[in-house]
């Protein structure tokens, strides 16, 4: 549930940052890029020319897993295991529509027999459709990962690794909007979202959202004003229905091109913590601070009958160096979004950092998984834990993340922590916060990427997290150590070494693994 308020007015600063950092990561982006390029499914990839508009690139992996311990128990058991893995990417830049698609299934299976033989779905998609030219869209976007039934329950960073406290989680989204003005003065966005959510003992979530907003001034830039209605309703197949109705009338001041403030009133309507609904006044601030495109500093709050809510963030880039900090109190609604303590998976990560050096979500897709590629570092690569849950949650968390871009060399940090308790008391649904009051999490996580020479590259993740709950038997910190070693081997083909190394000192199942493993991956 937003608390932000959208507002601010950037100067034009001066290029020269932006273009060095672009210049320091296009030879080796570009390098990445091109086994893609040579394996456009279209009649002119081979020929110099405007990139093709519809670009597919199937592709097939193997790999082979020795591990000490595939349980993940204080009891090992060793076992082998073959990953079987094609999938497909595909990007569209047309007029109408621009997205990109990245589908992977993987089979597995079990030398000795720990587990039965098994698949699992990867996804990753965005799209969007102008159907009428500036004024009707359509936004559409899915993914499908792996993620943590319970906080407290058995953790790992491998899919491959027999965990029942492991599920697959699916979550689809689709949004028409129309957006246009009135005589020129008066703009106008309507939209309305479907989301759904599947997996895990949490069941299945769906959400609607509907909202339309009005922004105008009086002909001066400094002075604006907006006017917004939303409503929200989310059903839990585990837990109870819930609905907000809100209607707010905000102004916004330009004290200067860079700083902006904003205030708003108005009203809300929801059963967050009754049976029936009760309805409320509703009061918010907001500020920005951009002195230059590459620096930007944003606050807003909103003050409920049930709390507080705020979000404060910060970013900056430099010619070599992405900086961003965030501290978000807000309601969650969907398993993914509960208890996460970091973005997920190593291309979210990386796609959320890139945002400002890549502003064009297709192209920053692109450059991303070939980023991710060239290191050897899977798409899908857990960066932290998360849980699943029934019903509406307060979380409070904060975001802290650095990188360091060079030509041959790659840093990455980032520190999370967040704290969730439930906000529905009203629910009888079953998850952690039916013995937990308070869910903490803490993580940390450091990528280092150093390319060896222009075919070969090696990567280390370190990571840790922390999870504990209100009870004192409620405790779980997973260390891990990953390495990996990456070489083109062909055309369009390379091959991946990688050694990693966790540990979890569970106060359920505590234990420790180590596996080799090894994968050949063959574009076509």
């Amino acid at each position: 549930m937003a608390t932000g308020m959208g507002m601010g007015m950037g100067m034009v600063s001066k290029p020269a940052p932006k273009a060095h950092v672009l210049r320091v990561l296009l030879p080796w982006g570009l390098a990445c890029l091109s086994p893609l390029a040579s394996a456009q499914v279209t009649d002119d990839a081979a020929t110099p020319g405007p990139k093709p508009a519809v670009s597919m690139v199937p592709r097939v992996s193997v790999t082979e897993t020795w591990t000490d311990n595939v349980s993940l128990s204080s009891a090992k058991k060793a076992d082998q295991v073959t990953e079987i893995s094609p999938g497909l990417r595909v990007d569209v830049n047309k007029a109408r529509l621009k997205g990109f698609l990245d589908y992977t299934l993987t089979g597995a299976t079990y030398a000795q027999s720990s587990s039965p033989s098994r698949t699992t779905n990867a996804l990753a998609s965005n799209m969007t459709l102008e159907a009428v030219d500036n004024t009707f869209f359509i936004d559409a976007s899915g993914s499908i990962s792996q993620q943590a039934i319970s906080a407290f329950g058995t953790q790992s960073t491998s899919t491959s690794s027999v965990n029942s406290n492991s599920t697959e989680v699916s979550t689809y989204r689709v949004s028409p909007y129309v957006q246009g003005s009135f005589a020129g003065a008066v703009n106008y966005l309507g939209r309305y979202s479907r989301t759904v959510t599947s997996g895990g003992s949490s069941g299945d979530v769906a959400t609607n959202d509907a909202s339309f907003g009005l922004k105008g001034g009086n002909g001066q830039r400094y002075l604006g004003w907006s006017a917004d209605v939303t409503h929200q309703d989310v059903s839990y197949s585990a837990g109870r229905s819930t609905d907000n109705d809100t209607a707010v009338l905000g102004l916004n001041y330009a004290i200067t091109p860079q700083v902006n403030v904003s205030v708003e009133a108005g009203s809300e309507s929801n059963n967050f913590t009754s049976l029936d609904r009760q309805t409320n006044s509703l009061t918010g601030f907001g500020f920005s601070w951009t002195p230059s495109e590459v620096t930007k500093l944003s606050a807003s709050a909103r003050h409920h009958a049930y709390g507080d809510t705020y979000q404060v963030s910060f970013d900056r880039r430099t010619s070599r160096t992405i900086w961003h900090f965030s501290d978000t109190k807000d309601i969650t609604q969907t398993p993914n979004q509960n208890g996460t303590v970091s973005v997920g998976t190593a291309y979210d990560l990386y796609y959320a950092q890139f945002a400002t050096v890549v502003p064009d979500p297709v192209a920053r897709a692109q450059f991303v998984t070939a980023f991710l590629q060239s290191y050897g570092i899977p798409l899908g690569a857990t960066v932290g834990m998360g849980f699943t849950a029934s019903s509406l949650t307060m979380q409070h968390r904060q975001e802290a993340s650095f990188a360091l871009l060079g030509v041959r060399d790659t840093i990455t940090f980032v520190a999370t922590q967040s704290e969730s308790n439930r906000f529905d008391a009203l629910t009888t649904a079953v998850d952690d916060f039916s013995t937990a009051t308070l869910v903490r999490q803490t993580g940390l996580s450091v990528n280092l990427a150093h390319r060896l020479t222009p075919d070969y590259s090696l990567a280390l993740l370190l990571s840790q997290v922390a999870t504990t709950g209100s009870v004192s038997s409620q405790s779980n910190t997973l260390r891990s150590v990953n390495l990996s070693l990456t070489g083109k081997v062909g055309l369009r083909s390379n091959v991946t070494l990688g050694f990693r190394h966790s540990e979890s000192d569970s106060s359920l199942i505590p234990y420790s693994e180590t596996a080799v493993t090894g994968t050949f991956k063959l574009q076509f």
